[in-house]
């Protein structure tokens, strides 16, 4: 399990956002911090979906069931790290 995890990516849309954000900076979203900080806002990201979602009256159900696999695999990533 423990080899599963550390083979895990962020999800390749935040990391082409990284690369665009940092771009002319000198970083490339691939450094181990930089990593990190694309797994920390995927699971911010994942946390406040449900919330957001209930507040907006979207179907809280629905964003709950569908954030949980970001969570985990976010989790995963950073307990492995």
């Amino acid at each position: 399990m423990e080899n599963q995890t550390k083979n895990l990516k962020p999800p390749a849309q935040i990391h082409a956002i990284a690369r665009r954000m940092f771009g002319g900076t000198g970083l490339d979203g691939g450094r181990a911090e930089e990593v990190r900080g694309c797994w920390l806002y995927t699971l911010h990201l994942a946390l406040g979906m449900p919330v957001e979602c209930l507040f907006r009256d979207y179907g809280a159900d629905e964003a709950f069931n569908n954030s949980r696999e970001p969570i985990g695999s976010a989790m995963r990533w950073l307990r492995a790290s």
